[in-house]
């Protein structure tokens, strides 16, 4: 088994489990956290959020945190997100408008070896919570406009494609 840990920010995080947690129900992946916390998570596929609330989890509608997912988390105090679980090769579908999207990598990767060329052109978002500021990375653009080129673990990101390549 694998662990990792994500340092959360007080506020909203953008983040990813880059394992497969072992206990993927929500409730657990998050239940070491202190103070209020909400995930929630964006379906293109369904059109739909899915959202898990610590202060009433018998409400919620996202279920399981699952590699390759995406997640905005919102942590009451600054505070470690660890996760105990197991490395998958799960490869991430992107589908036609914005993906919310999980790395599924242990360490950081240029976006070119991640992101296959048939999803080309691509625009990637990745929030950056301490700065609270977006960074940009666009395939059409000059290097130079780009405000980051590698993806990292625990990071979720915004990602649009123009077509499915299916």
């Amino acid at each position: 088994n694998d662990t990792t840990s994500t340092a959360l920010e007080q506020g909203w995080n953008l983040i990813s489990t880059p394992i497969q947690p072992e206990n993927a129900s929500t409730e657990a992946v998050v239940g070491t956290l202190t103070g209020r916390i909400i995930v929630t998570t964006y379906k293109t596929t369904t059109d739909e959020w899915y959202v898990y609330d610590s202060n009433s989890p018998e409400s919620a509608t996202l279920y399981e945190m699952l590699v390759g997912n995406g997640y905005w988390l919102y942590s009451e105090f600054d505070q470690n997100l660890t996760i105990t679980g197991y490395k998958t090769s799960e490869v991430i579908d992107l589908y036609s408008g914005w993906n919310l999207v999980g790395y599924s990598y242990l360490t950081a990767k240029n976006i070119s070896e991640v992101i296959p060329l048939h999803y080309m052109p691509v625009v990637i978002l990745n929030y950056d919570s301490p700065g609270d500021f977006w960074e940009v990375y666009s395939s059409t653009a000059q290097e130079f406009l780009n405000t980051f080129t590698q993806m990292e673990p625990g990071k979720g990101y915004l990602i649009k494609v123009r077509l499915s390549p299916r």
